[in-house]
């Protein structure tokens, strides 16, 4: 049998030809990207051992584009490297960004990035918690960040923990490692079925 159509997507979905990504995913380190040793001390990986890499290769997801700009602790980013993320962000021709970033400056970062007012959708989103040592954290954040930065509307936006928080309202509380506003509420909350 022979179909033929104009549409493109359904083209695609039958003859299972490869989509392009429209999604990119910048590494920037932070503890997703950390690994730990026997002495326990942690350390970042060559940059081709990404586990956004490792962790992407099972999931039956969209395709994206994995790029590694950087592996730091995020309390060691500086201004010059938001820059540095800033033109990756705006050189991209990807409309939708998501950034690994460690969660100590996430929301400085966020911030930063807002303030170019770019027309593409942004997330960013880490983990508390070392991959080696509990990588459901991670997964999880990663997996809404894949998700919502296919429904979110242009703008910059930090996804932690099931929640959406808008960049001027992002805080990390110290004490839980949890992420939220400072007046709790947020775009949208998928953790919480209350």
């Amino acid at each position: 049998m022979v179909v033929h159509s104009t549409n493109p997507i359904l083209f695609a979905v039958m003859f299972k030809r490869p989509q392009p990504p429209d999604i990119e995913i910048i590494a920037t380190g932070g503890f997703f990207e950390k690994r730990n040793l026997k002495d326990g001390v942690a350390h970042y990986p060559n940059v081709n051992e990404s586990y956004i890499n490792k962790s992407l290769s099972k999931a039956l997801g969209p395709p994206v584009l994995v790029t590694t700009l950087f592996l730091k602790d995020s309390s060691n980013i500086t201004d010059d490297d938001r820059r540095l993320i800033s033109e990756k962000v705006i050189l991209s021709p990807l409309p939708r960004i998501i950034i690994v970033h460690g969660t100590s400056t996430l929301d400085v970062t966020t911030r930063f990035l807002f303030n170019f007012g770019l027309k593409k959708t942004i997330v960013l989103t880490g983990t508390t918690s070392g991959f080696d040592d509990r990588p459901e954290e991670g997964l999880f954040n990663l997996g809404a960040a894949i998700g919502l930065v296919q429904a979110l509307p242009h703008g910059v936006y930090g996804v932690m923990n099931g929640r959406i928080i808008p960049p001027m309202s992002l805080r990390k509380d110290a004490q839980s490692g949890r992420f939220d506003t400072a007046s709790g509420e947020h775009l949208l909350n998928i953790s919480d079925r209350t």
